[in-house]
C-alpha cells in the first residue's frame, strides 16, 4: 500500500529513480528551448548515415536537502538553499522547485530562474504548463530573448511567455522596459512577437533609439528595421536639437530616420513653430517639410543683422 504521503532523502534509491523520472518530465517542454533530446551516436561499425536513435538526457539535481512526495496528487516538491535541476542545457534554480505529475505543471514558489541557451527568466514566482509549452512569472520579473542572433532584454512586473511552433509570443505588463541593442521600448504592456521581430506597445508607450524618442498612447515597432508606427497623443523629441513634435499619429523609417506626423501636426524648434496637416521631419538632416494647409513662425537668430543683440 503506497502511503498518501511519503517524505524521501535523495540518498534513497527507489524514491531517486522516481524523482529523476518525474524531473525527466517536468524539463521536457520548458519553453525556452526545444532542443530536449540528444541523439545517441551509431553503433560501432554500423552503416555509415543510419538513423541515430535517440536517447533520454540525463537529469541532475543538486543543492536538494529534502524531497517531498504527494503520491495521491502525484507532486513532488525539492527544498534547499538552491535547489538546481538541469537537462542538457536546461536550468531551473530556486529554494523550491514544485512538479504535479498529472498535469504537468511545474512551479517555482520563491525567486528563482528558468534558463537556456535562447533564453532566461528570473522572477518571485514561476508557473510553467509544460503541454502547452506556457509560462507564467510574476514579481520583479527579468527577462531576456536570443532571436536572430540578437538578445532582447527585458524587465516586468509580470510576464507570460509561450514557446510552440505556431506561437513564439511574450506579453509583459507593469512597469515594462525592453532593450534592444541601442533601441528602448517601455510601456504599460508590451507584446512581442519572437517569430516576427514585432513589438506591440500600450499605455503611455516611449520608444528612444539614439536621441530620437517617440511617445504615444500606443506603438507598433518592428525591431529588425525599427520601424515604428505611433496613435494618440503622439510626441516626437530630439533633445540635441531641441526639437519638439506632436500629432495624432506618426510613423518612423528607421533607416532613414525620418519620422511622418499627421493630424494637427505641429514642430518646434527653439522658438520657431511649424503646424500643418503633414510634418516630414528627417532626423539625420535636420529638415522638416510641411505639406497641406501649413502655418510658419520663424524668428532670425539673436546677432544676426536686423536683430536686436
Amino acid at each position: 500500500m503506497v502511503p498518501r504521503r511519503a517524505f524521501v532523502r535523495a540518498a534513497a534509491s527507489a524514491g531517486r529513480l522516481a524523482v529523476l523520472v518525474a524531473l525527466a518530465a517536468l524539463l521536457h517542454g520548458v519553453g525556452l528551448d526545444r532542443a530536449w533530446a540528444q541523439p545517441a551516436p551509431p553503433a560501432p561499425g554500423g552503416p555509415a548515415g543510419a538513423a541515430a536513435s535517440p536517447r533520454p538526457v540525463p537529469v541532475d539535481v543538486q543543492g536538494a536537502s529534502r524531497i517531498d512526495y504527494d503520491a495521491a496528487a502525484e507532486e513532488y516538491t525539492f527544498r534547499g538553499r538552491e535547489v538546481v535541476v538541469t537537462r542538457g542545457d536546461q536550468r531551473l534554480a530556486a529554494p523550491v522547485i514544485m512538479y504535479r505529475a498529472a498535469a504537468r505543471r511545474a512551479e517555482l514558489p520563491e525567486r528563482g530562474t528558468v534558463s537556456a541557451p535562447a533564453g532566461q527568466l528570473t522572477a518571485d514566482h514561476i508557473v510553467a504548463e509544460l503541454a502547452s509549452r506556457h509560462l507564467v512569472a510574476e514579481g520583479h520579473v527579468d527577462a531576456r530573448f536570443l532571436d536572430e542572433g540578437v538578445w532582447t532584454s527585458m524587465s516586468a512586473d509580470r510576464v507570460e511567455a509561450t514557446d510552440r511552433p505556431d506561437q513564439r509570443e511574450v506579453v509583459a505588463t507593469g512597469h515594462v522596459v525592453a532593450t534592444r541593442a541601442d533601441s528602448e521600448l517601455r510601456g504599460d504592456r508590451i507584446t512581442y512577437d519572437r517569430a516576427a521581430q514585432h513589438a506591440t506597445v500600450e499605455g503611455d508607450a516611449v520608444a528612444t533609439r539614439g536621441g530620437d524618442r517617440l511617445q504615444a498612447d500606443r506603438i507598433a515597432a518592428d525591431l529588425r528595421t525599427h520601424d515604428a508606427v505611433a496613435t494618440g497623443h503622439v510626441v516626437l523629441d530630439r533633445a540635441a536639437e531641441d526639437m519638439h513634435g506632436s500629432a495624432d499619429r506618426a510613423t518612423y523609417a528607421g533607416g532613414t530616420r525620418t519620422a511622418v506626423l499627421s493630424g494637427h501636426a505641429r514642430v518646434t524648434r527653439d522658438r520657431d513653430v511649424v503646424t500643418a496637416d503633414t510634418i516630414t521631419v528627417n532626423m539625420a538632416q535636420h529638415l522638416a517639410t510641411a505639406d497641406g494647409q501649413f502655418t510658419i513662425v520663424a524668428y532670425p537668430k539673436q546677432g544676426q543683422q536686423g536683430t536686436p543683440p
